[in-house]
């Protein structure tokens, strides 16, 4: 414990602020680092709710469609169009 005080009774006063501030923006980095990480995992949650939710709507239409199909509503070359039409329009990235 001595050893402690006085290792920084020798170090100047100028060298502990840099100290502090030091560990200051280590904690701030650390921090940091943490949050993109939680950040980065919330988005590719989303991105997979998001995935889930237009595979079911895509399930479900085509399997309407198909209903359709087989009660004779539709001819099986219709049902097809349509369902690709519709899967189409819900494609999950527009842009690409």
């Amino acid at each position: 414990m001595k050893n402690e005080i006085n290792l920084l009774t020798r170090v100047s006063i100028a060298t502990r602020i840099w100290i502090i501030l030091g560990m200051a923006f280590a904690a701030i980095g650390f921090g940091t680092v943490i949050y993109l990480y939680e950040f980065k995992n919330q988005m590719l949650d989303s991105r997979k709710e998001e995935l889930k939710f237009l595979t079911e709507t895509v399930f479900s239409a085509v399997d309407r469609l198909h209903g359709l199909a087989v009660s004779g509503a539709l001819s099986e070359a219709e049902a097809k169009n349509a369902a690709l039409a519709t899967v189409k329009a819900l494609r999950y990235d527009k842009d690409s």
